[in-house]
């Protein structure tokens, strides 16, 4: 059947299914799934340019003091891509310490001190292996494995983890205008940590050597690339570092999540004690956010 045979409906669904809209909504699907607050296809303002730029998926839990005012947003910045052609990273060999802190997470000052009370009071940082992913090595870079892909597309694995960090980035920017505008004048903290992800409907590779100075390659569910952000903040020195999984990896993924939550919504204190610390600690002038 030609194509100006085919029912519109099938032609619909074959334009759907060839951009990756499908992905986007079953990823959107799951993380609802948890009653995180779900966007699709929202916009964010572009740290570079300052343009509107559209990101597939952004999903976060929103959580309150107890007994002071903060609000603490953990926020999951994920960008889809279908490809017909496997994505290939390249892994350092250098192992990463166990902590959040190594995995570069994209994070304001209030944000950070919530992390630090988080894991003082149960372990954040090590406590959840298949959030954290600390036993994988770090990729330097990850590719199209057809070049002809990547030409056409202008290298697609580039951009959806520039996308996925401006994104990151973008929110965690938006959250320290608020927080430090005059109206609020630090009154309302809002603690912000931004995780950029991809999600790939595609085979995923890690290449790497060996001992012996072999190239080694192996199909992987999930790798972490170290993403040397070219417009980061000054205080983001170490690279970003970005999740990238394939369909099966993203639903480990969002397993792991129901612990994670289990650990955000109980006992709440650490947020009380990070908007005490954070407040005693931080001078306003010097942080203001224009």
């Amino acid at each position: 059947m030609s194509d100006s045979q085919k029912p519109l409906d099938q032609k619909v669904l074959e334009w759907l299914g060839k951009h990756g809209y499908p992905l986007e909504m079953a990823v959107a699907s799951e993380f609802s799934r948890l009653d995180l607050d779900v966007t699709q296809s929202g916009y964010y303002e572009d740290p570079e340019t300052q343009q509107p730029r559209e990101i597939d998926v952004v999903a976060e839990y929103v959580l309150t003091g107890e007994e002071r005012e903060i609000i603490f947003n953990l926020v999951f910045a994920v960008e889809c891509k279908k490809s017909n052609v496997p994505w290939v990273s390249f892994r350092s060999t250098t192992e990463q310490e166990p902590n959040l802190a190594s995995f570069g997470w994209v994070r304001n000052l209030s944000g950070w001190e919530v992390k630090e009370q988080l894991d003082e009071q149960s372990g954040f940082a090590t406590a959840g292996p298949n959030v954290h992913k600390a036993n994988l090595s770090t990729g330097l870079a990850v590719a199209n494995f057809s070049n002809k892909e990547s030409n056409k597309n202008g290298d697609a694995a580039y951009k959806a983890l520039l996308s996925s960090c401006k994104s990151a980035q973008s929110l965690v920017d938006k959250a320290d205008r608020r927080q430090f505008a005059p109206a609020n004048n630090l009154e309302v903290l809002i603690a912000t940590i931004a995780m950029p992800l991809v999600v790939l409907d595609a085979k995923l590779f890690e290449a790497s050597l060996d001992e012996e100075g072999t190239v080694q390659v192996e199909e992987v569910r999930e790798t972490i690339v170290a993403f040397r952000y070219p417009v980061s903040k000054k205080e983001y020195r170490s690279p970003i570092q970005v999740r990238v999984m394939t369909v099966s990896g993203f639903a480990q993924f969002v397993e792991s999540l129901r612990f994670l939550d289990e650990m955000l919504s109980g006992d709440s204190s650490y947020l009380d004690k990070a908007y005490d610390t954070f407040k005693s600690s931080i001078d306003p002038g010097k942080l203001m956010v224009t």
